[in-house]
């Protein structure tokens, strides 16, 4: 999070710091800005979300508050409510004002126990939060409970196999350590789509389906070529974590996956 800070701080960057989602992984010209990726992965989301117009509709783990500003262009009347662990981020975030006729809020707080009442958020987003999350299956319970029935939630999450380590040539405890050195908290690195799911129906959610976007995704974090211009990022692209992130991509080890999950009605 601190080299986040730096860029934002000395640049005024982008205000997305997710992943860019590519149609095409094949054939990306290295010219084009990955701020162009990252709105195609938020437009995405918001789709599989299927936000609307006039939705009360909660971002867990706004960050700087790119995907808010998506779902400001998105739509109208809307409640948008950020939130984010970091109340550093939540001072950034304080000075957007809404560009459309949508109220923004700004929360701060933790993915595993939602600061808002139950039954009142008709959508919740998550993008590349959920695994910093202290518990995945925490999160699910929470916004099985905020959402009105007939609500739905959609989240970025990614995935480490279990066993991974042994595919890279190392074992499973430095996977876990190296990924943590650098992308600090990430309490559960291994999973599978399969458990989450699980954990989503045993929360009362229902899986309305995911997408593996383990290779749309995959130009992001395999060219730091920009690093230059982004002073906190030269060191966080040469880290051990970025290094095992990026191994476990090449071997087929690492899942990044998109999910969405509805709170039945009734």
């Amino acid at each position: 999070m601190d080299h986040q800070l730096a860029d934002f701080t000395a640049t005024a960057g982008t205000r997305s710091n997710h992943l860019g989602h590519w149609d095409d992984p094949d054939r990306v010209d290295p010219g084009v800005d990955v701020r162009i990726a990252q709105e195609r992965l938020d437009e995405i989301v918001l789709e599989m979300a299927d936000v609307r117009d006039a939705h009360r509709v909660l971002d867990v783990g706004c960050g700087f508050g790119g995907t808010m500003l998506a779902l400001d262009r998105r739509l109208h009347g809307a409640e948008l409510l950020g939130l984010d662990v970091d109340h550093r981020q939540l001072v950034t975030d304080r000075c957007l004002s809404p560009g459309r006729p949508n109220r923004f809020h700004w929360l701060c707080g933790d993915g595993s126990r939602l600061p808002v009442r139950s039954s009142s958020v008709d959508r919740i987003v998550s993008i590349e939060a959920l695994w910093h999350v202290p518990s995945r299956e925490q999160f699910l319970q929470e916004a099985a409970r905020v959402l009105v029935p007939g609500g739905r939630v959609a989240v970025v999450d990614i995935l480490v196999q279990p066993g991974a380590g042994s595919v890279v040539g190392v074992d499973d405890l430095t996977v876990e350590a190296e990924l943590s050195s650098t992308f600090d908290p990430w309490p559960e690195v291994f999973g599978s789509v399969d458990q989450l799911e699980e954990r989503a129906v045993a929360a009362g959610l229902r899986p309305l389906g995911h997408v593996d976007a383990t290779r749309q995704t995959a130009p992001t974090y395999l060219d730091h070529g920009d690093a230059h211009r982004r002073p906190g990022d030269a060191a966080f692209a040469g880290s051990a974590g970025v290094r095992m992130f990026v191994a476990l991509h090449l071997a087929g080890a690492l899942r990044v996956v998109y999910a969405s999950f509805e709170r039945p009605r009734g």
